[in-house]
């Protein structure tokens, strides 16, 4: 590979360290910059860097790929692509397993707690503990929780 031919951003095996790579970007003059500092490469490893910041990043990639697989393009693709490339450099964390036991308490994505208010065959959760008939009930599977705050008092 000519040096014309070689990424802006790559991993690099620098010539003065050549047991570590590292992520390098290159120059005008065709030197790399790393954490090591300036320096010829001894090798080179192309890295891609998408932008998810931009949109055409995520368009691109989602042409090539559906151009790859031979379907059509469609503009719902590109938000999805770039939803999962986010979902890809930020992974969610998974969700926690339901509580079972009666008052058990949640959190979900945006903060809000949920507290577990009828037990047995109808598991519902009401928000902040609004359990009028015109709380905000839902059942697990329908809350974003991210963390359990109490299990709840069970029979055992």
């Amino acid at each position: 590979m000519s040096a014309k031919d070689w990424p802006k951003v790559a991993l690099i095996r620098p010539s003065r360290n050549s047991e570590t790579e590292c992520v390098a970007v290159r120059r005008f003059d065709d030197r790399w910059v790393c954490r090591h500092g300036e320096d010829t490469a001894e090798s080179v490893r192309p890295l891609v860097v998408i932008d998810l910041e931009d949109g055409s990043s995520a368009r691109r990639l989602t042409d090539l790929f559906y151009e790859a697989q031979g379907g059509d393009r469609d503009p719902h693709h590109y938000g999805r692509m770039q939803q999962a490339l986010r979902e890809f450099a930020n992974p969610t964390p998974p969700k926690p397993e339901e509580p079972t036991g009666l008052g058990a308490v949640v959190e979900d994505a945006e903060g809000a707690i949920w507290i577990h208010v009828y037990a047995e065959e109808c598991r519902l959760w009401a928000k902040g503990g609004e359990v009028s008939l015109l709380g905000h009930w839902r059942s697990y599977a329908d809350i974003n929780a991210v963390r359990v705050l109490s299990e709840g008092v069970t029979d055992a």
